[in-house]
C-alpha cells in the first residue's frame, strides 16, 4: 500500500509527512506556475495525453524541489489539479546523483510518465577544528580548512589540554587549577573539578559518562561528566610522566603516553588490565585513537616524528618527520575526511596531512597552539 509520503532523513533535514501532505498542493501549483507556466487553466484545455503529461511534470517539479531542499530519497503522491494525481519516486543512484520518475494520472484513467536525472549539492560540512592557546588564554574554533576562526572562550585561564564531547556538544579543558566545561560556542562555562597541585597533561571524555585525565608523576584519574565521583584508576612512581590520553570506546580501552617510560600504555576503562602497549619509544607525548580504523597515532619528541600503528601493536610506521625545533602538544583526527591535525607550540603553527602522513602542510599560523580537537559545530 502506498503511503501519501515516505521521506528519508538526509544531511540533517527531516521533513514531516503530515506537514508536507498539507502543503503539497499549494507548493506544486506555485512551483509549476513559476517554472513551467503550467496552471489549472492550461491543463483543462489540453488533450487527455497532454493533460496527463502536465500532471507528470508537476510531479517532476516536486521531485527537483525536494532534492534541492534535502538531498534525500522519497516516494510521494500528490493532487495538484482538479482531482488528477501524480506518483513520484526519487532514488539515489550514486554520491550526489539522483533519478526521478514521475507519473501523471488523470481521473479518466489516462497516464503519462517522465524520467530525469539530477544532482544535489549537500549543505556545507559542519565539522569544526578546536584548539587552545596557553599564552593568549583563548580557545578557538574554525572550519576544517582553517577558515573563519572564532574565539570560543576568552580568559580561559591558561588552557592546555582540551577534548570535545560531540554527542552533547561540549568542550572540556584544563586551565591549571580546574577541569572546566562549556558549550561549544563558549556559553555556560563552569568549573567542574579542582585539581589542587596536580599537573594535568591530557584529558579525554566518554560522552555522557566519564571524564579521564592524566596527572604527571601520579597516574590516571576519572570522574563523572558532572565532576562527581572522582577516582584514581592507576598510580605510577614519582618521576613517571603520563601525558597524552585517548579512548577506544569500541574496545573499552584507555590509551596514554608515558614520556619517562618511553611507552604507550593501555588498560580497561575501569582501570583493570594494565599493559605496556608499545615500548622503547623516544619520549611519546600526544596520542589519538581511531577506533573504527584500527589505528593509534602519536608523536615522539626525541625522534621528532609522528607515527601510527595498528591497535594490536603491529605495523608501526613513521608518518611525518620534523626538522628539529618542533614541539607538538596536540593531535586530532578527522577520519571522515581522512585528515590528521597537530598543533606545534614552538613553531606557532597548526599543521594537517592525510592520515598516511602525505601532503603535510601548514594549515594556520596561531600564537602558541597547545591542544587540538575535531568536533561538530555548536
Amino acid at each position: 500500500m502506498r503511503r501519501a509520503f515516505k521521506l528519508s532523513d538526509c544531511g540533517g533535514y527531516v521533513l514531516l509527512p503530515v506537514v508536507m501532505a498539507i502543503a503539497l498542493t499549494g507548493a506544486i501549483v506555485f512551483v509549476m506556475s513559476r517554472t513551467t507556466g503550467v496552471n489549472i487553466k492550461t491543463v483543462a484545455t489540453r488533450t487527455e495525453m497532454a493533460r496527463a503529461r502536465y500532471v507528470a511534470e508537476a510531479g517532476l517539479s516536486y521531485g527537483k524541489w525536494f532534492i534541492s531542499s534535502t538531498c534525500g530519497e522519497a516516494t510521494a503522491t500528490g493532487t495538484p489539479f482538479q482531482g488528477h494525481t501524480f506518483d513520484v519516486t526519487i532514488a539515489n543512484t550514486s554520491g550526489n546523483n539522483y533519478h526521478i520518475t514521475a507519473i501523471g494520472n488523470l481521473s479518466t484513467g489516462e497516464s503519462s510518465s517522465i524520467e530525469t536525472n539530477t544532482t544535489c549539492t549537500p549543505p556545507p560540512a559542519t565539522t569544526k577544528l578546536y584548539w587552545s592557546e596557553d599564552n593568549t588564554d583563548k580557545i578557538w574554533m574554525t572550519y576544517l580548512d582553517g577558515s573563519s576562526p572564532v574565539e570560543v572562550n576568552t580568559n580561559s585561564g591558561w588552557p592546555t589540554p582540551i577534548t570535545v564531547d560531540p554527542t552533547n556538544k561540549l568542550i572540556y579543558w584544563v586551565d591549571g587549577s580546574y577541569i572546566r566545561r562549556s558549550s561549544l560556542d563558549g556559553s555556560g562555562a563552569t568549573n567542574l573539578i579542582s585539581l589542587g597541585s596536580h599537573d594535568v597533561r591530557g584529558i579525554a571524555v566518554d560522552p555522557g559518562n566519564k571524564i579521564y585525565w592524566t596527572v604527571m608523576s601520579y597516574g590516571i584519574r576519572r570522574a563523572n561528566v558532572d565532576g562527581s565521583g572522582i577516582e584514581t584508576l592507576i598510580t605510577c612512581s614519582v618521576g613517571y610522566e603520563p601525558h597524552g590520553i585517548d579512548l577506544d570506546l569500541n574496545a573499552g580501552k584507555i590509551y596514554w603516553t608515558d614520556r619517562y617510560a618511553d611507552a604507550i600504555c593501555r588498560m580497561n576503562l575501569d582501570g583493570t588490565g594494565f599493559e605496556y602497549f608499545i615500548q622503547w619509544l623516544g619520549r611519546p607525548c600526544v596520542i589519538a585513537v581511531d577506533s573504527d580504523g584500527g589505528k593509534v597515532y602519536w608523536n615522539e619528541e626525541d625522534n621528532e616524528r609522528l607515527l601510527r600503528a595498528n591497535l594490536d601493536g603491529s605495523g608501526t610506521e613513521t608518518l611525518v618527520t620534523f626538522s628539529g625545533t618542533d614541539t607538538v602538544r596536540g593531535i586530532a583526527l578527522d577520519t571522515e575526511n581522512g585528515k590528521l591535525y597537530w598543533a606545534d607550540w614552538s613553531r606557532n603553527n597548526i599543521y594537517w596531512a592525510n592520515l598516511d602522513g602525505s601532503s603535510d602542510a601548514v594549515l594556520k599560523s596561531q600564537t602558541s597552539p597547545w591542544d587540538i580537537a575535531v568536533g561538530p559545530s555548536p
